[in-house]
């Protein structure tokens, strides 16, 4: 490297992107999801007692899952490169649908065992489950992509120098 090229971008450097996008990510789906919990629970009559569909866990759980999605992005991005995009994809379908069991098994559940409990109770649970990744995954996607335009453009313009 001379004094005229531009440093090279470090791992810490190529990762920030992912970083911030799903932090923004993280933080809009935890928005979103507070915003639908309180809308379901008005609109649908649901109990005040039926503490899953109350705002602080809501929140809770959706930040936990977003963080543990974007960590797993960055993982997949250092380990397997050419892959991280299509595995985080597939993993995410994957626990999105998984995540599904819960609200599920709530249809069967004893109202005495969980307070507030109902069938619009627990299909309401259904669009929070859904929406994290449905906002995580496609931004962690589109900053990738981003970021590696941005690394092609600044390399492209190295090699004309």
């Amino acid at each position: 490297m001379t004094a005229s090229e531009p440093p090279r971008p470090t791992p810490a450097d190529r990762l920030r992107p992912l970083v911030l996008a799903g932090a923004a990510a993280t933080l809009a789906a935890a928005a979103a999801n507070a915003a639908a919990a309180v809308l379901l629970r008005s609109a649908l009559g649901i109990a005040p007692a039926f503490r899953p569909l109350q705002v602080p866990p809501v929140v809770a759980a959706t930040l936990a899952a977003c963080a543990a999605g974007t960590v797993l992005h960055l993982v997949l991005v250092r380990i397997r490169p050419a892959r991280a995009d299509r595995v985080l994809a597939v993993l995410a379908a994957a626990v999105a649908v998984l995540s599904l069991a819960s609200p599920a098994a709530l249809l069967r559940a004893d109202p005495g065992a969980f307070p507030g409990v109902s069938p619009a109770a627990a299909l309401a649970l259904v669009p929070l489950h859904l929406l994290p990744a449905a906002l995580l995954v496609p931004a962690l996607l589109r900053a990738r992509r981003r970021a590696a335009g941005t690394a092609r453009r600044r390399a492209a313009g190295a090699a004309a120098r």
